[in-house]
């Protein structure tokens, strides 16, 4: 299995190098996903992060596009993002654009229900 730092060296020199790298999260991990924002962009990545939408604007629109742009989706698993019906479907234009899906795991307990692994507590 190929890792985010290795897909994305790899396709740097590529036309795919101007595309941003999508960051999809729940909002409740707004801080983590600008953490991991921060550290791509300082090692000269681009980021594209909903952060940037403007309300009343034509939000999944935007996302399906900036997606469909993208080199690659980095989806903070949490238990809420799991639930979340925008996250899902964030997935699910990745999935259909053929986007390499890279997941950094925040609670071991969604990990476990994606998993189908017993929770430990």
């Amino acid at each position: 299995v190929i890792g985010l730092a290795t897909y994305v060296y790899i396709t740097r020199f590529s036309w795919a190098a101007k595309a941003p790298i999508f960051i999809s999260y729940k909002h409740n991990m707004k801080e983590q996903a600008l953490q991991v924002k921060k550290g791509l962009e300082a090692r000269g990545f681009k980021v594209w992060i909903d952060e940037q939408s403007t309300p009343g604007q034509d939000w999944r629109s935007e996302i399906s596009e900036a997606i469909q742009s993208s080199i690659a989706v980095v989806f903070l698993l949490t238990d809420k993002s799991i639930e979340s019906k925008f996250c899902r479907e964030e997935i699910f234009f990745a999935a259909a654009y053929n986007k390499p899906i890279f997941t950094l795991i925040y609670d071991a307990k969604a990990f476990n229900a994606l998993s189908g692994a017993p929770s430990t507590g």
